[in-house]
């Protein structure tokens, strides 16, 4: 196993799991196994043709179908100390429903609209602009100075998720358009094989356009051959797979020079075409069956690529990172998973996150039956380990060191209208929670109690004791403002309630929406006549 990633799981690199031994933590070995194992979430037993084997450390049968023989790397992800192990047998009964609750308080929040895309020609070179096409799906324009490069991430247009269009999740909202629709994009990038983030309809409808024959494809490990094969047959050449943490830099013009290995990114400042995309790790899982669990990898992804200054002169040309999160969790048995930091610290800061905050369609006939699932409760561990929750989203976004942030996997699948606005209204009252605790902890040099960001870079003063101190000193550090702002301070500033009109905020936009993010500083904006929710 000398060399082998940790998060694989078996030395034939096709099994995964969540990698507890990648971010520097050590290993509980206990040197045995101690009774009968609670089968993992991530590892049902029901998923995986056993093999009966010999465990070398106490010469007891197992029957664990996710070890295989010889491998005792994945039960020591499973018993990190670390953050990123836990045993969770997730059952409906022990996942804690209440009523649906009444948002009185929150008239003023409506949920998500679709409204038809207004794709912008290429005026605003130096933007990024994101389209919001439902649930986890964005077509992004990275600026270039030029032409921008357009990247599309998981997109799903199909009415069900699903292996047929007659089974799996329907959607309750539609997309907002056709496939054909959109404008020419130079890349699709994929996070998981789950089928509301892989969606053979949609890339068939993607292949049969003769104009997009062209497109490169970048998936995890193991996503691959979804593509080469039937039905999709998109050329090998076209189709990159990748492990965490991996970096390729790519043309966006597809009849260009070769990629760009890691290590050899000279080319990004030479040539403003180029896309560069990184692997990066996530806290979910694969599958589209019953006996292909964790056999590809999941992954969340960066983007970038670089711009010229305006002005010609000897100034290196300005980064622009975009990072997207696929489907993620945060939360484990011990508290927050410190994947998130790392990515910032290593890859950050971006100009804009695409984070989940919902569940997606995952569970949506609990809304149904006029119930919700209390995200507070700690029996809900399992279940926010593989989804985020508005609250957890938030935390990513101070990880990351993003200034801008966008919602995404919610509404399109939900159950119902009061669903998809649970999640809006759950953002919100987050956003102000961070704030009550950002004016109470953060003070200026003169030690008068300050909002988030009204303290200098480096003059920050928080008081002891705060369990969360490093996500408040990191996002002062970042100059980041407040995250949206109250509802209460928009309308006694007289501004659109939901109206973006500082950075370092966390919102949402309607479906089919194309939010506008300068990279000057100056406040993001919407081209459509839906209101950014920010």
């Amino acid at each position: 196993m000398a060399g082998l990633p940790k998060h694989h799981a078996n030395r034939s690199r096709t099994l995964f799991c969540n990698p507890s031994l990648t971010l520097g933590g050590p290993a509980s070995r206990s040197g045995g196994r101690s009774g009968s194992r609670t089968p993992s979430l991530f590892s049902p037993r029901s998923r995986k043709p056993s093999r009966v084997r010999t465990d070398p450390t106490n010469g007891e049968a197992s029957n664990d179908p996710c070890v295989d023989q010889g491998d005792d790397e994945y039960e020591a992800s499973q018993q990190s100390e670390n953050g990123w192990g836990w045993n969770f047998n997730l059952q409906l009964p022990y996942i804690p429903l209440a009523w649906a609750r009444e948002h009185t308080d929150t008239s003023n929040i409506r949920s998500v609209q679709v409204v038809t895309p207004s794709f912008l020609p290429d005026g605003d070179r130096d933007c990024i602009k994101a389209t919001w096409l439902g649930h986890a799906s964005y077509l992004v324009s990275l600026p270039t100075g030029g032409k921008p490069i357009r990247v599309l991430f998981d997109p799903i247009h199909s009415q069900r998720a699903g292996p047929t269009q007659y089974t799996g999740v329907k959607r309750r909202l539609p997309a907002p358009c056709a496939v054909e629709d959109l404008p020419d994009f130079d890349f699709v990038v994929i996070s998981h094989n789950h089928y509301d983030h892989l969606d053979i309809g949609t890339h068939q409808r993607i292949r049969a356009d003769t104009h997009r024959q062209n497109v490169r494809y970048l998936v995890p490990l193991g996503v691959k051959a979804f593509f080469t094969s039937a039905p999709l047959n998109v050329p090998s050449s076209q189709v990159f797979e990748m492990d965490w943490w991996e970096t390729l830099s790519l043309p966006a013009d597809a009849q260009a020079d070769r990629p760009v290995l890691q290590g050899e990114t000279d080319d990004l400042a030479r040539d403003r075409r180029y896309a560069s995309f990184t692997c990066t790790p996530a806290q979910h899982n694969s599958g589209r069956g019953v006996l292909d669990s964790r056999t590809t990898l999941w992954a969340s992804w960066v983007a970038e690529t670089r711009m010229p200054p305006a002005v010609q002169d000897d100034s290196p040309p300005r980064r622009v990172a975009v990072y997207f999160a696929g489907d993620t969790g945060l939360m484990t048995l011990n508290g927050p998973c410190s994947i998130f930091d790392e990515i910032g610290d290593r890859l950050g800061p971006f100009d804009l996150a695409l984070l989940p905050i919902w569940r997606g369609g995952s569970l949506s006939f609990v809304s149904r039956l006029g119930l919700r699932i209390e995200h507070e409760h700690p029996s809900t561990t399992a279940l926010t380990s593989l989804h985020a929750t508005p609250a957890h989203a938030l935390r990513m976004h101070l990880s990351l060191r993003s200034s801008h942030s966008l919602a995404m996997h919610f509404a399109t699948f939900s159950g119902n209208e009061h669903e998809a606005r649970d999640a809006c209204v759950e953002l919100v009252e987050a956003r102000e929670a961070w704030n009550a605790i950002l004016r109470g902890e953060i003070e200026d040099e003169s030690g008068v109690t300050g909002v988030f960001g009204g303290a200098d870079r480096g003059s920050e003063r928080r008081k002891t004791g705060d369990k969360d101190k490093g996500l408040l000193s990191l996002a002062a550090a970042n100059g980041m403002s407040i995250l949206g702002g109250a509802i209460v301070a928009d309308v006694e500033d007289k501004r659109k309630v939901g109206e973006w009109w500082e950075p370092g905020g966390f919102g949402w936009i309607d479906i089919g929406c194309t939010a506008v993010i300068p990279l000057d500083g100056r406040s993001p904006r919407e081209v459509t006549g839906a209101r950014l929710q920010y």
